[in-house]
C-alpha cells in the first residue's frame, strides 16, 4: 500500500486550467505532423497512430490539445514505448484514472495528449466511434460543443472537473456512436 501511495504521489497531477477555442483548421496538420513523428519514433514497433478527440472533428469546439492515439497490437511493448516517449519528453501520466490506458503529455510549443491502448482495445473502439459518429452526424457536434461550453460557463475550468461536468453526456453520447459504429451485419444479428 505504501509503495502504491509513493508510486502516486511521484506523478504529476492529470489536472490542469482548461479552456476551450473554436475550431483551428491547423489542428488536423498539426495532428497529422506529429502523428509522423511517432511512426518515425515507433517504426520498430507494430502501432497505428490516429488523431482523435475534439480537435479531429471539423467545426468542434475543443480544448486547443491535440489528442493521438496509439494502437499497440502487442500490448508487451507498452513499457518500451512509454520509455521512448518520455526520452522524446512527453510526461507519462500511467493509467490516470483510465484502467487499459497509458496516458502522456506534451506541453510545449503545441499542447499534446499520448494515449496508448491495446489495437482494438475498448478504448481503442470507443475513441474512433465517437471521433467518426461526431464528424459524420452535426447535429450531435453541435449538441456536444454546447454541453461542453456550459460546463465552462459554470466554472468547470480545471481538467478533473469539466470531465466530471460532461461524463454523464460523454457516456450516453459514447453508446449511441457504438451502435452507429457496428457493422451492418452485426446490427442485423442484434
Amino acid at each position: 500500500m505504501m509503495a502504491e501511495h509513493d508510486e502516486m504521489k511521484a506523478l504529476p497531477t492529470v489536472d490542469e486550467p482548461v479552456h476551450l477555442a473554436a475550431f483551428d483548421p491547423l489542428w488536423r496538420v498539426s495532428a497529422a505532423k506529429q502523428a509522423a513523428i511517432l511512426r518515425r519514433q515507433l517504426s520498430g514497433f507494430d502501432v497505428e497512430v490516429e488523431h482523435i478527440g475534439s480537435t479531429a472533428v471539423e467545426g468542434m469546439s475543443a480544448k486547443p490539445i491535440l489528442d493521438l492515439m496509439v494502437g499497440l497490437r502487442r500490448p508487451d511493448d507498452l513499457e518500451q514505448i512509454a520509455g521512448i516517449a518520455s526520452l522524446a519528453g512527453w510526461t507519462d501520466l500511467g493509467e490516470a484514472g483510465v484502467p487499459g490506458r497509458r496516458y502522456l503529455r506534451l506541453r510545449d510549443s503545441l499542447a499534446l495528449n499520448l494515449h496508448l491502448v491495446a489495437l482494438d482495445s475498448p478504448h481503442w473502439r470507443r475513441a474512433l466511434a465517437l471521433r467518426d459518429y461526431l464528424r459524420a452526424h452535426a447535429s450531435e457536434r453541435d449538441a456536444y460543443s454546447h454541453a461542453k461550453l456550459l460546463a465552462v460557463a459554470a466554472g468547470r475550468t480545471s481538467l478533473l472537473a469539466y470531465s466530471d461536468a460532461k461524463a454523464g453526456y460523454v457516456s450516453a453520447l459514447i453508446e449511441r456512436a457504438l451502435e452507429w459504429a457496428q457493422p451492418a451485419n452485426a446490427k442485423a444479428d442484434g
